[in-house]
């Protein structure tokens, strides 16, 4: 019996890494901790963000996660900066110039 230098149709070709798909690079989720550390901003902040609904989390268990494309969207800059211009609060009071004075 010779063994043949030919491959045989049993062979299995092994994919490489590149074919699969890639390993996400980005989070789904961070702690508070470290949503701290990369945006810079207080923990009071962050819980604040999350009480205006403006940062979005999920609980799992007893711990409470940011949602990383949330934290994100809220520290990139908008794409349209009209839209970002809107005021909150009391409007501020136009004085009249009634030609008077001088």
């Amino acid at each position: 019996m010779s063994i043949s230098s030919k491959s045989s149709s049993n062979d299995l070709e092994v994919p490489s890494a590149s074919n699969g798909p890639e390993p996400c690079s980005r989070p789904l989720t961070v702690t508070f901790a470290t949503a701290k550390s990369v945006s810079g901003l207080g923990l009071t902040t962050l819980w604040a963000l999350v009480k205006e609904k403006r940062l979005h989390v999920v609980r799992v268990g007893r711990r409470t996660l940011i949602v990383y494309p949330s934290l994100e969207r809220l520290l990139t800059p908008a794409a349209d900066a009209g839209a970002s211009n809107t005021r909150r609060g009391r409007r501020r009071k136009v004085l009249a110039d009634d030609g008077v004075g001088s």
